[in-house]
């Protein structure tokens, strides 16, 4: 099975780069505990307003399992329903690798 990518953009406010990374890292704690591989990344060409927050499975399996944890529900929730967001959007793509 190809691993598969789960792909956060947050195009974050003027001033709120901390916030984003204080939810970065507590996706990185539970999606580890999930077994997933976590990583965060800033754009250095183009538009820096962006971070990236990747969480990496060995496969779409293994993600589905932990679509279902509470702490994980939770922090999602908590971050959707957030009165004053540190973000202008949030853009959520999954990617599946394709055998070369």
């Amino acid at each position: 099975m190809p691993a598969a990518r789960l792909v956060v953009d947050f195009w974050v406010k003027p001033g709120r780069f901390n916030d984003v990374i204080e939810a970065a890292k507590m996706l990185k704690k539970i999606g580890d505990r999930l077994g997933a591989h976590v990583r965060a990344s800033r754009v250095r060409v183009g538009d820096p307003t962006h971070i990236y927050v990747v969480a990496e499975w060995a496969d779409i399996a293994a993600w589905a399992k932990g679509q279902s944890d509470p702490e994980l529900v939770a922090l999602v929730e908590g971050i959707r329903n957030n009165a004053n967001p540190p973000y202008e959007t949030i853009t959520v793509t999954m990617l599946e690798d394709i055998p070369l």
